[in-house]
């Protein structure tokens, strides 16, 4: 798959404020691929990384740690702890999200965010602050803007995210737990055209008692955030190239082109020809 990255232009910059570097995503399946805390030598920043798909290692004090689809590490660039590779053997490529970030607060917040939960969290991978992430990937602008709040933003929404992952984990809210469930649910059955019944029975609860829980905790229907994983999907295969639109309907379970085509223009607000032509990563909400 295509890698691409974006060098960020910060704008109205406030010397203490976390400000974002560069971010881009990335493949690999090269046990070359490795980063070495006490080795690295291009400058002092804090790393977030996000695994889209396949699985790596992140090394830190706590030991090794399998880095899977919805699993992120977040670190300093010269932690002497910390590593980051490909391992061998691994037959699947590791396609991830990655953003580098400065500026003290961004070093202070990131020690404490470690020092409490530690190194690694998993969150959705649509997200918002995933979301957010992918949004600013345009190819057609490879180093854009970013003024001082925007960036600022940007980064403590992440982190966030990360901590208030963590605290549901901890307070084992059931209907936290559901969601996530749903979500792992919708990736192991991404091939299907899978409906809100059928999600309800794999997840082992009512379709009454699923669609109160998501609408209480995330403001949308199980059918809204069925079709926006799928969408999610098919905006990464679009930009990949590799597959028709049509091949693209057919791996997503759409047993309808046409039906692909409105449900995708109506939700991304261009059609799947018009997104795979701009390249532009939507942010859904």
């Amino acid at each position: 798959m295509k890698n691409f990255f974006v060098h960020f232009q910060n704008i109205d910059g406030i010397e203490s404020f976390p400000r974002p570097l560069a971010m881009g995503i990335e493949s690999t399946r090269s046990p070359s691929y490795c980063f070495e805390g006490s080795k690295r030598r291009d400058g002092v920043h804090c790393i977030f990384q996000f695994t889209l798909s396949g699985h790596g290692v992140f090394r830190d004090a706590d030991g090794a740690h399998i880095v899977s689809e919805g699993q992120g590490f977040l670190c300093e660039s010269n932690d002497a702890k910390t590593s980051y590779y490909f391992p061998e053997g691994a037959k699947k490529e590791w396609r991830f999200i990655f953003l580098a970030f400065a500026g003290s607060m961004s070093h202070e917040m990131v020690r404490r965010t470690v020092k409490r939960y530690g190194g690694v969290f998993s969150i959705p991978v649509d997200h918002p602050a995933i979301m957010k992430m992918n949004s600013y990937l345009d190819y057609y602008r490879p180093d854009p803007v970013i003024t001082a709040s925007a960036g600022a933003k940007l980064i403590s929404d992440i982190i966030f995210a990360l901590a208030e992952s963590r605290e549901e984990k901890r307070s084992g809210a059931s209907e936290n737990l559901l969601i996530h469930k749903a979500g792992r649910i919708l990736s192991q059955h991404s091939k299907n055209d899978i409906n809100v019944s059928e999600l309800a029975k794999f997840a082992g609860v009512s379709r009454e008692h699923l669609t109160r829980i998501f609408r209480q905790n995330t403001g949308q229907t199980p059918l809204q955030f069925i079709t926006k994983r799928k969408l999610i999907d098919a905006c990464r295969l679009l930009q990949d190239g590799k597959s028709s639109i049509k091949e693209v309907s057919d791996n997503l379970g759409y047993h309808s082109h046409a039906h692909f085509t409105r449900t995708f223009s109506r939700v991304v607000g261009k059609s799947p020809r018009e997104f795979r032509k701009d390249g532009t990563m939507p942010v859904f909400t």
